[in-house]
């Protein structure tokens, strides 16, 4: 009796163990630089920062602004960033220094991507 319970187990056992080096196992199924695709960012997963323009740096496609707080923090940015606002582009926001914006942002590998540039006056 011992032996047959010994089997059943067993054979109940055996189907949810899967050798890692099969093809079904998640790591062969996953595309090529997997890790390195963002997802989707959808508004409410993103940060927001708002402070005064202090300088843009085109050829790096990089912002700073200097929060309420005194804080400077530095955004990078791409052709797909919204400005809203200025009707502007971010390169044109150069010669708006100082202005009051707002930034709605992720941050990936130390380093924090702007989404949304908002210009306009202060929240207050």
């Amino acid at each position: 009796m011992a032996k047959f319970l010994g089997m059943l187990l067993l054979l109940v056992a055996l189907p949810g163990i899967v050798p890692s080096g099969t093809a079904g196992s998640m790591q062969e199924n996953q595309p090529p630089n997997a890790e390195l695709q963002r997802p989707a960012q959808h508004d409410t997963d993103l940060l927001t920062a708002e402070g005064d323009l202090s300088r843009v740096d085109a050829a790096k496609q990089s912002i700073w602004i200097k929060t309420a707080e005194g804080k400077e923090m530095e955004f990078t940015y791409t052709e797909q960033t919204i400005v809203e606002g200025s009707g502007k582009s971010v390169e044109g926001l150069d010669k708006d220094g100082g202005t009051h914006v707002t930034v709605d942002y992720n941050t990936a590998a130390g380093t924090n991507h702007a989404v949304k540039i908002k210009v306009g006056p202060a929240k207050g």
